[in-house]
């Protein structure tokens, strides 16, 4: 195999810049999700998004972690990746192409997180990036929908 195309490894600094990068997007994120909320109501649980960064810092491929993933809504893991394929980020160290795998905790309730954040932050799934929590508004008993215009 030729070194030139072998992933490079991160630094805890340019991780720091990755999740700023991906907090950045947020809105769109939070677009994606509650998009697929009025189809799923109860749609909750986890997305990783494997995510390949070119040594100019564009974003090659993106996909679902299915492995890693709790959530299996074409719709939302689509459009997250989707997403995924704007972000720019800084060129990595040494200049090399780096992969990672980028989880999501997606919530319907903020009290939810707020008695369970524990949960949300240790899983089975080991990754250097800590979750990050996607709330949508909790839905009300009435059965009708809360929906936004963005």
């Amino acid at each position: 195999m030729d070194h030139e195309s072998e992933p490079a490894s991160s630094t805890p600094a340019y991780d720091a810049e990755i999740r700023e990068v991906i907090e950045d997007s947020r809105s769109e994120l939070d677009r994606c999700y509650l998009e697929s909320l009025e189809l799923w109501s109860q749609l909750e649980g986890r997305i990783v998004l494997d995510v390949s960064i070119k040594p100019d810092g564009t974003v090659g491929e993106t996909a679902v972690a299915m492995h890693n993933s709790s959530v299996f809504d074409a719709a939302v893991g689509c459009c997250f990746a989707h997403v995924a394929q704007t972000w720019r980020f800084p060129e990595p160290p040494g200049g090399k192409p780096i992969e990672i795998e980028y989880p999501f905790e997606l919530v319907t309730d903020i009290l939810k997180v707020r008695f369970s954040t524990s949960v949300v932050t240790a899983s089975t799934f080991s990754s250097r990036f800590p979750a990050t929590v996607i709330i949508a508004p909790p839905q009300p008993a009435s059965g009708t929908e809360i929906h936004h215009t963005w």
